[in-house]
């Protein structure tokens, strides 16, 4: 194979992957919506709804909120505890996915 065909194919691949990564996030939020509790378990799998939170504020911003430490880095803790509190901060997000593990 020549390089200009591998390249041509990984581009191919990349697109595929990328439509199948779009699939199965669809799949994902569907599964979410279905679920009625934090563990779903179907013949030959347990399925667990999973939460966490992307921080990505500007340390200013934490500056203002009174939510870093000494180092002076963003204090994710006081972050989380803020957000589950209901406060809504710029710059975090709730990134929720889920886990599938096949059973034997």
């Amino acid at each position: 194979m020549t390089l200009e065909e591998q390249v041509k194919l990984y581009k191919e691949l990349a697109k595929k992957i990328e439509a199948m990564e779009e699939q199965k996030r669809a799949l994902g939020q569907s599964i979410m919506q279905q679920m009625q509790n934090k563990i779903l378990k179907v013949p030959g799998f347990l399925v667990r709804f999973c939460s966490r939170l992307s921080i990505k504020l500007p340390l200013e911003e934490a500056r203002l909120i009174n939510a870093v430490k000494l180092e002076e880095v963003v204090d994710k803790d006081k972050i989380k505890a803020l957000y589950n509190n209901g406060q809504t901060i710029n710059g975090v997000s709730e990134i929720r996915y889920i886990q599938v593990v096949e059973q034997v």
